[in-house]
């Protein structure tokens, strides 16, 4: 239970079937108390073996066998208990020599452990001898588990612990904060419930309705015990006079929770509890992208519009304003940080610096400046002390370990992650024209030139087009793209560690006013982005231009002399000259498109993508969109790309060669 308060507790994974002492009695002792055996008065038939002699007759310690007790000693479920884990040891040819120490022995368990299990320890025993001797204390049992007939049968906080957490469940009281505050909320709740107790008039603690087992279940926890003692120890053993003395002093009891809530003179132990609620932590929502989903003018936006969110109490951070701050050594500009494009850099691994400084070319790019943490503790402190939350958005947030490297420099914050959701399909196309605008040369060499879109889907899709459509043993089909920087695999990093993550999808329309809208909830400047919206009908994004004429270039020098990107660029602009010369366009041009299935498999993704990061919409009508979407898509040619081979191999096309070395023909290089 104190395992459960330090570690796991949380509101969603609340154990309401072993939270109670008689709970967990009842949930981990049910084939003992309920088993498939019953008699006519519905009560579990269980039998008990006898031991067989042992000629070892030290009572701290004894040779374990488990052929002695095969029935009774089974029906429990802790394998935890010393019982269990004796029997997994001994199953074990090389471990078969198992000793067990008696815990109820008059010495205490450090004294039998260095004394009577290990060897030659005389140094250890002594010591421990002489500790025992100067501080007798209680042993864990009596001081937590001691109970008698004259006091209250179970320990007070425990007892505030039960009933708030059946207050909790009956939603007589509320929580909406962090996970990781739930176990301090139930503490405080508890002390509520004290409280109230110690102010009250008409009841005290020992007042409290209480269950408790029944009396066939008490009789077989105490036959299981007893057979758990002759089992394990049965030189102390004896006859068991000494179990089923302790025993009788026991009172296997709990809260009755569910009587106190029915009972509306139980009602005033929840009444303060809006005074005992945790303070809200200040939120900070952190936007990582995801990219192609209109980051850049989201935090445009955000810098344009800070004074409207400084109304709303939010401090924000968005990438790529370094051209507001005016003099160089201005970082925060009211309530803005202007100056944080690399705190991603602040918060990575060193593998994940590495990776990001080979793969950039940019060695600065891995680079925390000395500026910067500084200056974010004190953007944080203004931001607290003026009581406002805090917005970062940074795309390179969205790249491995960034995940944990928040937790490091936001504690004590709510933290929200945010990641915009565009369909796979789409986002693809888009991500193939960024990604074209970033090659390098050593990316073309790596590549041999096959840079077009059919090139681009299927170098992250391979393991789909592999293996999908087929069964795929543990691999889930949206594990089988590899594009890390792709709103699923964000996803699935960032919720290992943050328990908030907002999905926000791109296919609503203004993304900027969902981020404000519904995102930030930041009323004043929701209502000025639906003002500018109505105003500012029909936008668009900017249309971008086709890559196919590079692509087609980059496959053609390629093939025959290499070049430079200045010169791929260069030849593209004259083949398009040429085409139009000869009343043609780019259309007109041989297409090499995605198969069949590979088309099918890029739809069966997409639709798994939307259903994990969008369920609700995607129940409702986003299949359906979907489907449209991706046909519309398909049917316009959009998952193809220039031929190059079906236009090296055919003469229609040889004037397009002129652009890449006049004075030779084409087949004569080749």
């Amino acid at each position: 239970r104190r395992d459960l308060f330090n570690h796991t507790l949380t509101p969603h994974d609340i154990p309401y079937n072993s939270f109670r002492y008689i709970d967990f009695l009842r949930e981990y002792n049910k084939r003992l108390f309920y088993g498939k055996n019953i008699e006519e008065e519905e009560l579990p038939i269980c039998r008990m073996n006898h031991t067989k002699s042992f000629n070892n007759k030290s009572p701290y310690m004894s040779k374990f066998d488990p052929t002695t007790e095969v029935d009774l000693v089974e029906l429990t479920d802790l394998q935890e208990y010393s019982y269990f884990a004796a029997k997994q040891y001994y199953s074990q040819p090389r471990f078969r020599d198992v000793t067990v120490v008696n815990y109820h022995d008059q010495y205490g368990p450090d004294v039998n452990f260095y004394c009577h299990v290990l060897s030659d320890a005389h140094n250890s025993c002594e010591v421990a001898v002489q500790r025992e001797k100067s501080s007798i204390e209680e042993s864990e049992r009596d001081q937590n588990f001691f109970q008698t007939d004259t006091s209250p049968p179970f320990n007070n906080i425990q007892a505030y612990e039960d009933i708030v957490i059946a207050g909790f469940h009956s939603k007589r009281l509320k929580f909406d904060g962090a996970n990781d505050q739930f176990s301090s909320q139930v503490l405080l709740w508890a002390g509520m419930v004290h409280s109230a107790l110690i102010q009250s008039d008409k009841y005290t603690f020992a007042d409290l309705p209480i269950e408790c087992l029944y009396p066939f279940e008490v009789d077989l926890l105490r036959d299981v015990s007893l057979s758990y003692e002759k089992l394990l120890m049965p030189n102390f053993f004896d006859d068991g006079a000494d179990l089923r003395d302790d025993f009788k002093k026991w009172r296997f009891c709990s809260v009755d929770t569910d009587g106190l809530l029915s009972d509306p003179e139980w009602d005033f132990l929840f009444h303060n509890a809006l005074k005992y609620s945790l303070p809200s932590r200040p939120k900070a929502y952190v936007h990582v992208g995801a990219p192609k989903t209109g980051s850049t003018a989201i935090q445009n936006a955000m810098a344009n519009d800070k004074r409207a969110l400084a109304m709303d109490k939010y401090f924000i951070a968005p990438h790529g304003q370094d051209f507001l701050q005016g003099n160089p050594k201005t970082y925060i500009v009211d309530n803005m940080f202007v100056r944080c494009d690399q705190i991603a850099a602040c918060v990575w691994s060193d593998d994940q610096r590495i990776q990001v400084s080979k793969g950039s070319g940019d060695k600065n790019a891995s680079i925390c400046p000395d500026y910067l943490m500084p200056t974010f503790e004190e953007f944080v402190s203004n931001a607290v002390e003026s009581q406002s939350d805090i917005v970062i958005s940074n795309e390179w947030l969205n790249r491995p370990s960034s995940e944990t490297g928040l937790v490091n420099i936001l504690p004590g914050w709510d933290i929200t992650i945010v990641i915009f959701y565009r369909r796979f399909f789409d986002w693809v196309v888009s991500a193939h024209y960024q990604w074209h605008a970033d090659l390098g040369i050593e990316a073309m060499r790596s590549l041999e030139g096959r840079v077009s879109l059919v090139d681009f889907i299927r170098k992250f899709c391979s393991r789909l087009f592999e293996i999908g459509g087929r069964s795929h043993g543990s691999d889930r089909v949206e594990d089988l793209t590899d594009i890390g920087e792709y709103t699923y695999h964000i996803w699935k990093r960032y919720k290992v560690v943050h328990e908030n993550i907002k999905i926000v999808n791109f296919h609503d329309g203004n993304i900027i006013q969902s981020f404000y809208c519904n995102v930030l909830h930041a009323s004043n400047i929701c209502d000025m982005e639906r003002k500018r919206a109505k105003e500012i009908k029909n936008e668009k994004s900017n249309a971008k231009s086709s890559t196919a004429l590079i692509d087609l270039a980059i496959g053609l020098h390629w093939e025959i002399n290499k070049g430079s990107i200045e010169h791929f660029r260069e030849t593209s602009h004259r083949m398009s000259e040429l085409l139009i010369s000869k009343g043609l366009s780019e259309s007109d041009l041989p297409k090499e498109c995605l198969s069949e299935r590979e088309s099918s498999l890029l739809l069966e993704v997409s639709l798994q993508y939307e259903q994990v990061l969008l369920p609700e919409v995607f129940r409702s009508h986003g299949e359906k969109s979907l489907r449209r979407h991706f046909e519309t898509m398909a049917v316009a040619g959009t998952f193809c790309s220039i031929d190059v081979y079906a236009i090296m191999n055919n003469k229609k096309w040889l004037f397009l060669m002129e652009v890449l070395s006049p004075s030779q023909d084409l087949r004569n290089q080749r």
